[in-house]
């Protein structure tokens, strides 16, 4: 079984994850969303080209189901975090205000 990671902003990627083999009281594993696939690609495609490594090949040949085979894992306090920041932007509020809010407890 071949398992192979990235990471991108806190967030990583993970081909193939058993979700059994994840501490789900600290992360959350997530279907890779829209938002992130492109970044998700690139990566890969870097890889091949470094790399020429068969497996991202293959992804990369055939992209659309290539990524549903990846996983995005969360850590908890990164995703209330981001929320915190969104939130934010959302009142037109500096997001340092949410963020030492969310740190803080």
């Amino acid at each position: 079984r071949n398992i192979a990671a990235g990471m991108s902003g806190g967030r990583i990627f993970i081909l193939d994850l058993d979700p059994a083999l994840v501490n789900g009281e600290m992360v959350d594993v997530l279907v890779m969303p829209e938002s992130q696939k492109e970044v998700v690609r690139k990566i890969i495609s870097n890889h091949f080209v470094e790399t020429g490594s068969q497996i991202a090949k293959s992804l990369l040949d055939d992209w659309k189901s290539g990524s549903d085979r990846i996983s995005m894992v969360m850590p908890r306090d990164y995703a209330r975090v981001l929320a915190a920041m969104d939130r934010a932007e959302a009142e037109g509020l500096p997001r340092e205000t949410y963020v030492m809010e969310v740190s803080n407890g």
